[in-house]
């Protein structure tokens, strides 16, 4: 089993493409990305999915993986977690930890300022905005920087 993550594909949000955020065939390239999770594996989305028609996006994008899909709740997507558990999410959570390689791991939207320095948090939220991590422990996951793919939770800790 692999655990997978990825944050931020506002699919059906054509202004990021406008203001030059987003590549042109970004919803293709992150859909290929997402081809690669197998059924045995998990994804992690550190929210954010779409900007309008939420249940086409969900059906588009969501339902053809039959893989254990969490959801790290944040802004953008407002339905309840009723809707998201009706809509093939396994589990909606405002933040998630778990212990990765003897590390412990807090997974979220926005970066959590106050963090021990033994808890790494992976976050992302700004949109190429921010340069650098908030601290050694802040793991920044941009589809942007990472052209789009997805990354094993594993490796990016």
């Amino acid at each position: 089993m692999r655990t997978w993550i990825i944050s931020d594909t506002h699919f059906n949000h054509q202004s990021l493409v406008d203001v030059h955020w987003r590549d042109k065939d970004y919803e293709k390239k992150i859909k290929q990305s997402l081809s690669k999770i197998k059924k045995d594996d998990m994804l992690i989305h550190l929210w954010d999915i779409c900007m309008w028609k939420d249940t086409e996006v969900h059906e588009k994008y969501i339902e053809p993986l039959l893989c254990r899909k969490l959801l790290v709740r944040w802004n953008h997507d407002n339905k309840s977690n009723t809707w998201y558990l009706n809509h093939w999410w396994d589990w909606v959570v405002d933040e998630y930890i778990i212990n990765i390689n003897n590390k412990w791991v807090i997974l979220s939207h926005m970066p959590i300022i106050d963090i021990r320095d033994w808890v790494y948090n992976i976050h992302w939220h700004y949109h190429d905005r921010l340069i650098k991590p908030i601290s050694d422990y802040h793991k920044l996951y941009s589809p942007e920087k990472e052209d789009y793919e997805l990354k094993e939770l594993c490796n990016f800790i």
